[in-house]
Parts: C-alpha cells; structure tokens; sequence
C-alpha cells in the first residue's frame, strides 16, 4: 500500500474535509485497498486491532498491502464518506432537473424569468469536481429546491399554454401539432418527476438489503459454477460479495440520479475475470424482485431497478 494513502487518512481522521482526500478514501475503499471495520476483532493472525487505528493488512483482490481502519476511526470515516455521498447524490439529482428542463425548451421556450434561473443555478454548479463538492450541504439543498421548483414551473407554463390553445378555437393542422407537442412535453415533465419519486423509494430499499442480497446471489451463482467455487479461497469469496454489494451501490445511485451513465466505467474490479458468474448474481436478484417484490416499494416504479440491472448486465463484458 502507497504510503501517501496513510496521510490522507490521517489527514482526514484530524479534520480534514479536502474532497480530493475523501475521494482518495473513497477510491481506495471501492477497489478493497482500504477495510472499515466498526468494531474491535481481529485483523490478521492473532492481531487484536484495539491498540491501533490503522494496521496494515492484505487484500486479494488488489494482490497488495491494504489497511484496515477500525473502531471510531472506522466510524468517523464512513460518516464522512457516507455525508460525500449524501451532498454528490443531490447535486447530481440537481443536474438531472436541469437537463430534463434543457430537454424541454428547444421545442417550447422557456421564459425570461426561467431562463434566468436556470442559467444562475447552472452558474453555481461547476463541472470542476473539487468545487463543486465544496458546497455546504444546505447550499446544495437549496440549489436542489430551486431546480425542483423551476420544473413545477416550467410544468404550469406548458399547461397554460396548452389551455390557451384549446381556448382559442382554433382547428388548424399547426395548432394542432403545437397541441400534440405540448401534450407531449408535459407528459415528459411528469412521468420525469414520478420516476424520480419513486426511484428514490426504490433506491432507499435497495441500500438496506443490498449486503444480504448480495451474499445470496453471490451464494447462488457460484453454485452455478462449480469450478469457481470449487477453487476460490474464502477471502476470495467474501470479495466477491463484497463486489457485488458495491455493484448495487451503483444502481442505487442510477435510480437517484434518473441515469446510468455511472455504470459505464463503475471503478469496481471484478473478483473472477468469468463476467458470467456476475451476470447470474445480477439476473438472480432481477428475478427474485420479480418474484417477491418488497411490499412497499410500488410495484411500477420497480421496471426502473429491472432496467439498470439489465444495463449493468450488458456492460459486464466491457470491464
């Protein structure tokens, strides 16, 4: 393990909230380099981690050095990763308000007003990653409530124009196109919003039983491929879950976001190089959903999970 990895997380157990460190961290824990564990036990061969925040340990999956960061220290990192996470999903579900709002206003203007709001909330959410994730978390709550409101807005716009069309009287072939394209647009601005309601229902689920869904449809394809299973050591196993779990983390984050783009490049190293053995984790907890949909998650907002998990599917080859 890079010794650099230590200062950083040193650098962040003493107060540290560069987003550049919490990316390292975060990094670093995606690709198994970096173990939390919330409790004391034992790392290693007879090492009992009471006495040491960070010891160093091994990793499977990297093929080098990791560390294991324990206890309060463990505690502490997670609330700050966990709090990353928090502000990077509502200003990428803010992002997703405002390309849904620019998707609408080549075939129906927006006003003057609104333009001007939309240009002042793109303004404040720069592409830069490090300033972007500077902002405290009421600031992008607000920028988040802003971009919600100028959709309601746009949304009353295109019904008063739609209203007024109707109103006029007229029954020319060009209003009745303009009609149709209203129609439509508005139908466009609401199925957005439902499925950003009810994805958010779904990706609340998900992060509670990802790491138990993961364990079964990881017990399950490895069933189907003897061969792996047969020949991996436990610790590989346990990766092997554990990537899985990380794959769901994903989705949840697409179902947050309303896009998958995320799942093209995850950063999430694959265990087995055999895309098959994932593939038939991910079309296992795809049937099971189907089988035993959870009770309160709404039954049509679950094709939305369906879908990202097709696409995961899909992408599996490539990584």
């Amino acid at each position: 393990m890079p010794e650099d990895i230590q200062n950083v997380i040193q650098r962040v157990l003493t107060g540290s909230r560069e987003p550049t460190d919490i990316e390292a961290i975060v990094a670093a824990i995606q690709n198994g380099r970096i173990v939390l564990v919330t409790g004391e036990g034992s790392v290693g061969v007879g090492g009992n981690v009471a006495n040491s925040p960070i010891i160093p340990g091994s990793n499977n999956v990297t093929g080098s050095h990791n560390i294991v960061i324990y206890g309060s220290n463990a505690k502490v990192v997670r609330e700050i990763i966990q709090n990353f996470r928090t502000q990077f999903n509502l200003l990428e579900q803010t992002r997703s308000r405002l390309a849904m709002i620019e998707r609408l206003s080549p075939d129906e203007p927006l006003t003057q007003t609104q333009e001007l709001e939309l240009d002042v909330i793109k303004q404040q959410l720069k592409n830069d990653i490090e300033e972007r994730i500077r902002f405290l978390e009421q600031d992008l709550e607000e920028l988040h409530q802003r971009a919600g409101r100028l959709i309601e807005d746009v949304e009353r716009s295109l019904g008063s124009k739609l209203k007024l069309l109707r109103q006029s009287g007229q029954k020319s072939l060009e209003q009745s196109s303009q009609v149709e394209s209203l129609k439509q647009q508005i139908n466009l601005v609401q199925e957005f919003k439902v499925n950003l309601r009810d994805s958010k229902e779904v990706a609340d689920w998900l992060s509670q039983v990802q790491e138990s869904y993961s364990k079964n449809a990881g017990l399950h394809a490895l069933n189907l491929f003897p061969n792996i299973q047969n020949t991996a050591s436990p610790q590989e196993i346990e990766d092997f879950y554990f990537s899985i779990e990380q794959f769901l983390e994903q989705i949840s984050h697409c179902l947050l976001w309303g896009r998958a783009n995320v799942l093209d490049a995850p950063g999430i190293p694959l265990v087995f190089k055999e895309t098959e053995l994932y593939a038939a984790a991910f079309s296992f907890i795809k049937e099971r959903v189907k089988e035993r949909p959870p009770s309160r998650i709404p039954r049509e907002s679950l094709p939305q999970l369906e879908e990202y998990l097709d696409y995961l599917i899909q992408r599996l080859p490539d990584y």
